[in-house]
């Protein structure tokens, strides 16, 4: 962010030289990173199936990004959306 904040000071960055700054202090490629969430009007949408007892998972994103995930959990008898960030263990049996 320091960076960033040094080259587009007085000037107008757009988000092609956002991405170039950050490739360059990161020394990583992020174009699938910026493609994925600036360029494309879709969303990550996670599935579980199959599951049986009660519901504890870890979620992680092997990129270290820290995000909430909004969960859906559907069942024959019952369901709820909740937002969590990281582990989450579900109270109840499902």
């Amino acid at each position: 962010m320091r960076e960033l904040l040094r080259a587009c000071h007085n000037r107008e960055c757009n988000l092609t030289d956002i991405q170039g700054i950050f490739e360059r202090v990161s020394g990583r490629d992020l174009d699938w990173f910026f493609r994925e969430w600036f360029y494309s009007k879709e969303m990550p949408r996670y599935r579980i199936s199959n599951l049986r007892g009660s519901l504890e998972f870890d979620i992680i994103d092997e990129s270290n990004f820290t995000m909430p995930v909004e969960v859906q959990v559907i069942t024959p008898t019952k369901s709820f959306t909740k937002k969590i960030m990281g582990k989450w263990k579900c109270k109840s049996e499902i």
